[in-house]
């Protein structure tokens, strides 16, 4: 059943069309799934071969207006100018939608971590929960309540009704998919060289609203890592999605492993 409010069961490939075939197989009502959706009428693999390429799409460089990593940006941008000479119509926009990450705390925190979590807290198993989740955790046992996660559901709700207005008029919405660089393991990421918790700010939109969302290698930082271009989607337009991001794989021709800086 997934992620219960935040996200389902679904694959992951390095290319798209792999994403496709294997959607193919999995997509389709079950009963283990409470929110499955009916299989498509049509092959999403199949309409990948010739994907239509989107007349007129909404790019968000910061759709909060929050500072966005340097690198990320350059190559973001880069990646939409060259779909715009493709002929798509690129709307710019900024600052649109905020408030993001903390409806997403409390329902990935509050509704689900910290419960799954709770039967460790004060036992010897708690040394073993990582430094950062650990403090998220406690904070969370402190001051989440049924209350909060209900305001947080409602917060999600109004924020798919402000993102479905900003997105009408429009094939997909595009974004970077990450604000900073990924983090070592258990720290922050970071924006222009400076830790911060909301590294990862622009991916939880996608979750909280339910839209269907993807995401394209747009180049590579000075550490050989990949840098993300986010595709957002209508509602249960998924075919739209995958074909955006077909065109753009096809576009940038990028492999997204990473190069070996050996």
């Amino acid at each position: 059943s997934g992620l219960i409010d935040l996200s389902c069961v679904g694959p992951m490939a390095r290319l798209i069309r792999d994403v496709a075939l294997c959607l193919d197989a999995m997509v389709g009502p079950d009963p283990a799934d409470l929110r499955s959706l009916p299989k498509p009428e049509v092959s999403w693999r199949a309409a990948l071969d010739s994907p239509r390429v989107p007349a007129r799409v909404l790019w968000a460089p910061s759709i909060d207006g929050e500072p966005v990593d340097a690198e990320i940006a350059a190559a973001c941008t880069e990646a939409v100018d060259g779909l715009a000479a493709e002929g798509v119509e690129v709307v710019e926009v900024g600052g649109a939608i905020t408030a993001v990450p903390g409806a997403f705390l409390q329902l990935f925190l509050g509704g689900l971590i910290g419960p799954a979590f709770r039967p460790l807290y004060g036992t010897d198993e708690w040394a073993n929960v990582t430094e950062v989740l650990a403090v998220m955790l406690e904070d969370v046992y402190q001051r989440a309540t049924p209350e909060s996660i209900y305001w947080a559901r409602q917060q999600a709700g109004e924020l798919s009704i402000a993102l479905a207005e900003l997105m009408e008029g429009y094939d997909a919405l595009l974004m970077p998919t990450l604000a900073g660089q990924a983090p070592a393991p258990a720290g922050h990421g970071t924006i222009n060289g400076e830790e911060t918790p909301n590294w990862f700010r622009f991916t939880p939109l996608a979750n909280l609203t339910r839209r269907p969302a993807g995401t394209v290698c747009c180049g590579f930082s000075t550490e050989g890592v990949p840098i993300g271009l986010q595709v957002v989607g209508h509602q249960l337009d998924d075919l739209a999605v995958l074909e955006a991001l077909a065109v753009l794989e096809d576009l940038l021709a990028l492999d997204p492993i990473a190069p070996d800086l050996a």
